[in-house]
């Protein structure tokens, strides 16, 4: 018995797939160096509050362009 599965991507999926990949490019890699600079102000296991800054919004951006879900 031959068994075959094709695990690629979707045509359904393919354009989100492209949006947060463009969204990481554009919005999330471009303040990393700044979010790992936080860091080292405090407490490594406790955001600063540019860091809360910062994640809020990438998450408000990510929520304006359909890319949070939010449950």
């Amino acid at each position: 018995m031959e068994f075959s599965m094709e695990l690629g991507m979707s045509e359904r999926v393919r354009p989100l797939v492209e949006a947060v990949r463009e969204f990481i490019r554009e919005r999330v890699i471009p303040i990393d160096e700044e979010f790992q600079q936080e860091v080292e102000k405090g407490d490594r296991w406790t955001l600063t509050d540019r860091q809360n800054e910062i994640l809020e919004g990438l998450k408000a951006a990510a929520r304006a362009q359909g890319l949070w879900n939010s449950g």
